[in-house]
């Protein structure tokens, strides 16, 4: 098989090694620069952006989950 890849083309939203998969600190950075959420429509863009990482984040759905559930209730009172 002669496969290859064009780099500028490539972009990983996780970095890898000998030591494994880690994330982007780039990406990690933009997460946590994110503005503040105030509806719903910017919740769901802010789990769309994050939930690439969920792998890295222990407890990912237990801190999450006050967000969910303004999802369903389709409200906002922040």
């Amino acid at each position: 098989m002669n496969l290859k890849l064009n780099l500028s083309k490539c972009e990983l939203g996780h970095v890898v090694s000998r030591d494994g998969t880690q994330p982007n600190q780039q990406k990690i950075k933009a997460i946590i620069e994110f503005p503040m959420l105030t509806i719903v429509s910017k919740i769901k863009t802010f789990f769309g952006f994050t939930r690439y990482y969920w792998n890295y984040v222990k407890g990912y759905y237990s801190i999450a989950t006050p967000l969910f559930e303004l999802i369903e209730k389709d409200t906002m009172s922040i």
